[in-house]
């Protein structure tokens, strides 16, 4: 897990979220620590002072946000007055997923341990867009990457990997109901994610599609199934009168 310290932004406020001091202690408990370059310095805290203790100082807040799993301030981060957002606008359409093959969103091989990387970034250009892959068959689930969250979903011999954690509240322990090794399911939708992490023993960088809902994991009905099957029943039978005649 990593810990982000951010610099203050409240009008005046000259503390610091964590002291130098304090990172070997973390360190220790198995946790990373990352620092917004000049977040000690109203306090009197060099970067440097930061980096002899273990912690790792970034260039930006974006940066912190980026690779944090916890943020720490001194003040709330709504605190500041002069820093906000505005909503142009809400309610909007959501665009039709773009079908996308499990090669676009090639998952990343495990070399050496704890260490899961794709071999390239072509699927970059996908980041943050809704996609559906379509008839795949579900793998190994869980056990990959960063978190049990993972599974796999085959596409004939191309492999991808999806996780449920956005709705996760709603499962139990992780999953969609029909994410089952061994399922085939019509299609499974969600937003692409970049996962990028890196620390002592281990580095993550890898595509994962994020399903938004149980909408997302669509599992073909058992009338749909047998009607597939009375078909090339119907077929085969067809096929081979043919043939006799």
């Amino acid at each position: 897990m990593i810990v982000g310290v951010c610099k203050e932004t409240f009008p005046g406020e000259r503390r610091v979220a964590l002291f130098p001091e304090v990172v070997p202690g973390l360190a220790q408990r198995g946790l990373d620590v990352i620092v917004e370059s000049g977040a000690g310095q109203e306090a009197g805290v060099l970067n440097t002072a930061f980096e002899a203790k273990g912690a790792r100082v970034v260039p930006s807040r974006y940066d912190v946000f980026a690779e944090a799993d916890i943020v720490v301030q001194v003040r709330l981060l709504g605190a500041n007055p002069n820093l906000g957002f505005t909503i142009d606008s809400t309610g909007n359409v959501v665009p039709d997923p773009v079908v996308l093959t499990a090669a676009d969103l090639a998952a990343p091989v495990e070399n050496p341990a704890d260490y899961w990387l794709v071999a390239d970034r072509a699927s970059e250009p996908y980041e943050s867009m809704l996609v559906t892959l379509e008839n795949v068959t579900v793998g190994q689930v869980g056990g990959l990457g960063k978190a049990d969250d993972n599974y796999e979903l085959w596409q004939g011999t191309d492999l991808a990997w999806g996780t449920d954690y956005f709705s996760a509240p709603d499962y139990d322990p992780f999953y969609h109901p029909g994410i089952v090794e061994g399922t085939e399911l019509e299609s499974v939708t969600g937003l692409v994610e970049q996962y990028l992490r890196s620390g002592s023993g281990y580095a993550w960088d890898y595509y994962q599609i994020c399903t938004r809902g149980a909408y997302d994991v669509v599992v073909p009905e058992p009338g749909t199934l047998a009607l597939l099957l009375l078909g090339v029943v119907a077929i085969t039978r067809r096929n081979n009168e043919s043939r006799r005649a």
